[in-house]
């Protein structure tokens, strides 16, 4: 909102998350009113690529890794662990695959579902980077196998628009807003939302300590793995 901000760089160094977040932050940066242009870290893949893809320009080092457009959702049977712990599940619905993301093998059918619900996803993450990249989408559809590519090897792809570091990103931006002459701002995380990260880093030590490994193990599997995955 400030006037005298008139480009903004955002740093990406992400392995990927959950759909519709991604879809969220992506639609915002699609709508920025000033150019944006995304610097890539370490990592900026799947869900970081895609929301990567709408940005005005994208700068990435030769050994970043990027691309991963694809969607897995994982489903876990755990009946082992579950009788190991003497937990059994009981359940009581309406509509006979309301209870088909609890912890146990799918059936064929409910797989086809899930497959079917995966299929529609991984089309809008194609039609996405097509958008955002301006890409046929038979050419996103060439690329778009899941697998992972280096900075270098997604330039000759048309995935990133140069190599460099957040240094070449900022000159980036400020090319776009047209500026000779700039200086940058670095917006980091507040006071109160760094201690916010590790107060919660805390109670999940504390969790794993009065819980005992294997509820902690088994209540970060079943927090991870009930939505589909950027």
């Amino acid at each position: 909102a400030d006037p005298s901000v008139k480009a903004v760089v955002l740093r990406v160094d992400s392995p990927g998350g959950t759909v519709a977040a991604s879809q969220e932050i992506a639609q915002m940066v699609k709508e920025f009113p000033k150019p944006v242009v995304v610097s890539m870290g370490d990592e900026a893949a799947s869900g970081g690529y895609y929301i990567s893809a709408f940005a005005r320009r994208i700068v990435a080092e030769p050994g970043t890794l990027t691309g991963s457009i694809g969607v897995i959702w994982t489903t876990l049977d755990i009946e082992g662990l579950l009788n190991k712990l003497g937990v059994s599940i009981d359940t009581v619905t309406s509509g006979k695959h309301k209870d088909m993301f609890l912890p146990k093998k799918l059936t064929p059918e409910r797989r086809g579902l899930v497959q079917d619900m995966t299929d529609e996803l991984y089309g809008q993450f194609v039609d996405a980077v097509a958008e955002g990249r301006k890409l046929g989408r038979d050419s996103v559809l060439e690329l778009a196998t899941g697998q992972l590519y280096t900075g270098t090897q997604a330039l000759k792809l048309g995935l990133v628009d140069k190599l460099g570091g957040l240094d070449d990103a900022a000159r980036e931006a400020a090319d776009l807003a047209g500026l000779k002459h700039y200086t940058t701002i670095e917006f980091t995380p507040s006071l109160f939302e760094t201690l916010i990260g590790l107060g919660a880093t805390a109670q999940s030590l504390l969790t794993a300590r009065l819980a005992g490994p294997e509820v902690y193990i088994l209540e970060n599997l079943l927090g991870s793995f009930s939505v589909p995955w950027y």
